[in-house]
C-alpha cells in the first residue's frame, strides 16, 4: 500500500488564544485575595466554650466608618501557635473613599473564629493584634 501523506492536525485549536485561564477564570486568584488591613484598635477578646472546642470573639474600633468584612485572620499560615501563643490579626476590608469617622458605635466590629480542641492544643494565650494595640487572653 501507499504511504499516506498528511499533515497532522494540530492538538490545539488556533483560533483560541493560549493562557492559563480563560476570561472567567482569569485573574480570579487575584479577585479572591482578602485585601483586609489592620483594624485600628482590638478593644476587647473573650473566648466561649462550644461542643468540641472555642469560640474566640474579638471587638475592634475601626478609625472611620464603613469597614466590612472583618476577619480573625491568623498570623502563622498553619494556625499553629508559638510557645504557646496562638496569634491574630483582626482585619476589616474598608471603602478608601470614605473618610467619615463617626460615632464610636458605627465604627465597631465584632469576629468570632471557632477553633477545636485539638487546634487549641499546646496553646495557653490567644493574641489578637490591630494596627495600634494588642489584647491577649488565657485559656
Amino acid at each position: 500500500p501507499e504511504e499516506d501523506n498528511f499533515t497532522p492536525i494540530e492538538e490545539t485549536n488556533p483560533l483560541i488564544p493560549q493562557s492559563e485561564g480563560n476570561f472567567i477564570t482569569e485573574g480570579r486568584e487575584e479577585r479572591n485575595r482578602y485585601k483586609g488591613v489592620p483594624i485600628d484598635r482590638v478593644t476587647a477578646v473573650r473566648t466561649e466554650r462550644v461542643p468540641g472546642g472555642l469560640l474566640i470573639k474579638a471587638w475592634g474600633l475601626a478609625n472611620t466608618q464603613g469597614v466590612y468584612e472583618a476577619r480573625l485572620t491568623p498570623v502563622n499560615s498553619d494556625e499553629a501557635p508559638e510557645d504557646g501563643v496562638l496569634r491574630y490579626r483582626l482585619l476589616a476590608r474598608n471603602d478608601p473613599n470614605t473618610t467619615v469617622q463617626g460615632a464610636q458605635v458605627t465604627r465597631e466590629v465584632i469576629v468570632a473564629r471557632k477553633r477545636t480542641d485539638q487546634e487549641l492544643a499546646g496553646t495557653r494565650i490567644i493574641r489578637v493584634e490591630g494596627a495600634n494595640n494588642t489584647v491577649e487572653v488565657r485559656r
